[in-house]
């Protein structure tokens, strides 16, 4: 839905605010339904992973609505705002790729439990809740940094994204 229908421009803080809320609510349900795609397939809870895949896809179609009404709001900016209109594009796109991302996370968990593969041994589950772990760290960590607007600490953030990377690297390997 176009937040902006009453106005006949709109500026960039406007744009900023309205990409604020999303990137955070994105977040939060990724973060969510990212943990609860992991423990549904620690606990191979096939009931449970369905209502993840309802929730992603209606992720999916949120994060789609957003990207296409996209225009109307473009064309309301103000002119001295196009930088920021470039900056919602690309942050729009993300949430896309975020949403699709996840889509094919959660259709493989499903998948390996739905054909009854043979349960996670417990030093997988074991890697899994570590990565876990780190995953709750960075998204905490992202929350924090766009809720108080302090990308100072970007570094960190991407410090930890490349430890993570590591750590899967890491336990593909053995």
């Amino acid at each position: 839905k176009d937040e902006f229908d009453d106005a006949d421009t709109i500026s960039g803080k406007s744009i900023l605010n309205r990409c604020d809320s999303s990137i955070n609510n994105v977040v939060i349900s990724v973060h969510k339904l990212y943990m609860s795609a992991l423990f549904s397939l620690i606990r191979e809870d096939r009931k449970k992973m369905k209502k993840v895949i309802r929730n992603v896809e209606e992720l999916n179609i949120n994060a789609k609505e957003l990207k296409y009404n996209i225009y109307p709001t473009l064309r309301k900016l103000e002119e001295d705002s196009i930088e920021t209109g470039h900056n919602y594009v690309q942050i729009l796109d993300y949430i896309r790729e975020i949403a699709h991302s996840l889509r094919y996370l959660t259709d493989s968990i499903f998948e390996y439990i739905d054909n009854n593969h043979p349960p996670l041994i417990k030093e997988q589950a074991k890697d899994l809740n570590e990565l876990n772990e780190l995953l709750n760290e960075f998204f905490d960590e992202t929350l924090t940094i766009s809720k108080k607007h302090n990308f100072k600490e970007l570094d960190k953030l991407i410090a930890k994204q490349h430890n993570i990377l590591e750590t899967i690297s890491d336990r593909k390997s053995t």
